[in-house]
């Protein structure tokens, strides 16, 4: 895994994820129902919750895509909420990730104010930096299209904010611990 901060965005390892579920809070019923990992070209993983595929097996297909890279999404904590409560569940040894959400570089650069857009939400800031008729390709609240506008909104940020390094694009890391 990465642990300089001055390494370049467009060559470090990265994985473009994003999960759907059925709901906005784990500890209240809410579920993961699907999930996916992009790199720069291919999809590394794609999950659908089903009575055959638990998410046990998900939490050790996604930690390995996750190894040696740095995993970007849009409003992370939202998913990553999602992955501890599973790892807790089921007893799993902590893990850490190192990340770069699209959500913070919008909202540090205050894009919403300077475009003049309604919100940060990963739709409307991929029709307005990506444009619109790529961004009509992806479908939205999938994971596997917001997989796929994160990675677009990621180097369109990266562009308009002149993000060279993994430390200009914000990188974190977060830390599941018992």
């Amino acid at each position: 895994m990465p642990h300089d901060t001055s390494w370049l965005l467009h060559t470090s390892a990265l994985r473009f994820f994003d999960l759907e579920t059925t709901g906005l809070r784990p500890d209240r019923g809410a579920r993961i129902t699907e999930a996916a990992v992009l790199d720069h070209q291919t999809t590394c993983l794609y999950w659908q919750r089903t009575a055959n595929r638990p998410v046990a097996a998900l939490l050790d297909r996604l930690l390995r895509c996750f190894a040696d890279a740095v995993v970007v999404g849009h409003n992370l904590a939202f998913d990553f909420r999602f992955l501890a409560y599973e790892a807790e569940r089921q007893h799993r040894s902590p893990f850490a990730i190192r990340y770069i959400d699209t959500l913070s570089l919008a909202r540090a650069a205050r894009l919403d104010a300077q475009l003049g857009l309604p919100d940060l939400a990963l739709e409307t800031l991929a029709r307005r930096l990506v444009g619109r008729e790529q961004a009509s390709g992806w479908t939205f609240h999938t994971a596997r299209g917001d997989a796929a506008a994160t990675r677009a909104v990621l180097w369109a940020l990266a562009d308009r904010l002149q993000i060279q390094t993994l430390a200009d694009a914000g990188l974190q890391r977060m830390a599941w611990a018992r």
